[in-house]
């Protein structure tokens, strides 16, 4: 059923677990939760709760239901264990090991990412002035050693001294990978967890896992010969040669920046750089390459402009028995998201998002003792209106920390929330 009247226009009790969200709701239907005649007039959200969650929860949630969707398989495994193994399921196979060759002998190797059909993000110093170039491709079998059908001849299509990166081309449609995406500067916070996925020491398609320990603008560092400069994110992920070239990941799977190298200075530990991804945006735009000799300094390229939610509507349902604060959440242009607040206290405050962009809301965040932290979610990780997942979050934060299948089981949230007396 869907539409308004699938939800009785909030009359029922929704926010108490017992009772599930409507099986599938159409994100034109949040404005129809809006009573007749009220003016939508598109406006920045000034509420502070609303804002808080726009800019920590709506980064985190927008397109990334499905990023838990394995969990079902896995009753009880926390979000933890089951989202690194996720972001190394899903992007391990766009990590290519690129070999280097001379006078037909392998001379070295690194890592690199695809970003795009035919096109290899790697640094310069692991193709820089190499004669043949081949990307090895991950087998379809975990664990299995690579073979001559997993080859690919490359070649340099752009090299860039200066920020340690290089573009490598190999034909069009002679893999079939997705592509890593690349992240943006806010993914890149001071205690974030990131990932890495590359080639130590020729250990091919290694994941390992630390935070982000600083992030460091116009950073200059020597390999010897050369001074490069760069913005570079310094972590402890643990790294070692062959990961050079490599992606540094965010908790969303986006490629936030580019192994390069490791501070080998006598009694310094876990100090590792990657140069982050806005000189890879700035490099991927550019038309050409520079030299590190020069240390030509381009102007920044303006950062994409960040995305403003606007508030739609804020005001009373039809049923004038809750609150509602509508709102385009993820910058689409329509309503994806609604805050619902309803009379009776017996009843959690929630929040429904459309987060993958279909049409149908599929993520409900409830706060059922209205602290303004949520308690837990309901997932519809496929997108097809079914509920089935639930999250906990004791941390009060958007993102749940343990998810589990849901199968209409009993929790807490079942109960009204208790009274707390003075």
């Amino acid at each position: 059923m869907r539409g308004l009247s699938s939800i009785r226009a909030l009359g029922i009790a929704v926010a108490i677990l017992h009772v599930a969200p409507p099986a599938a709701m159409a994100g034109d239907d949040l404005m129809r939760m809006v009573p007749q005649g009220q003016a939508i007039t598109p406006r920045p959200i000034t509420d502070a709760a609303l804002v808080d969650l726009a800019r920590a929860g709506a980064p985190v949630w927008a397109g990334a239901a499905e990023t838990l969707a394995n969990v079902e398989q896995q009753p009880g495994l926390t979000t933890r264990g089951a989202k690194e193994a996720q972001i190394y399921r899903t992007i391990s196979p766009s990590v290519v090991l690129v070999l280097v060759f001379e006078d037909g002998e392998e001379k070295g190797l690194g890592s690199g990412s695809v970003i795009a059909d035919g096109q290899v993000l790697t640094s310069w110093h692991v193709v820089a002035g190499a004669r043949r170039i081949a990307v090895v491709f991950k087998p379809a079998e975990e664990g299995k050693a690579p073979t001559r059908a997993d080859f690919v001849t490359a070649s340099v299509a752009k090299l860039d001294e200066v920020s340690d990166l290089a573009l490598l081309r190999y034909p069009k449609g002679a893999k079939s990978v997705k592509p890593v995406e690349l992240g943006t500067a806010g993914e890149i916070a001071v205690g974030a967890d990131v990932n890495a996925i590359g080639h130590p020491i020729g250990k091919t398609w290694t994941y390992t896992r630390g935070v982000i320990s600083q992030f460091r603008k116009g950073y200059k560092w020597s390999d010897g010969s050369l001074v490069h400069e760069a913005d570079v994110i310094q972590t402890q992920t643990p790294i070692s040669p062959g990961n050079s070239g490599g992606p540094l990941l965010s908790d969303l799977g986006h490629l936030i920046g580019v192994n390069a190298f490791v501070t080998t200075a006598e009694a310094a530990e876990n100090l590792n750089f990657a140069v982050s991804v806005l000189d890879v945006r700035k490099f991927i735009a550019a038309s050409s390459g520079r030299v590190a000799q020069r240390l030509e300094r381009v102007p920044p390229m303006p950062e994409p402009a960040p995305c403003q939610p606007k508030l739609l509507y804020s005001g009373r349902n039809p049923a004038n028995d809750a609150d509602l604060r509508v709102a385009d959440l993820f910058c689409r242009g329509n309503a994806n998201a609604v805050w619902i607040y309803p009379d009776d206290t017996s009843q959690s405050w929630c929040l429904w998002m459309d987060t993958s962009g279909n049409g149908d809301a599929d993520v409900f965040v409830y706060d059922w003792n209205h602290d303004k932290k949520w308690d837990y979610s309901l997932i519809a990780s496929h997108h097809d209106g079914k509920i089935d997942l639930i999250g906990y979050h004791p941390d009060g934060k958007a993102w749940p920390s343990r998810v589990e299948r849901y199968d209409g089981q009993s929790t807490p949230w079942a109960k009204p929330p208790p009274v707390v007396r003075p």
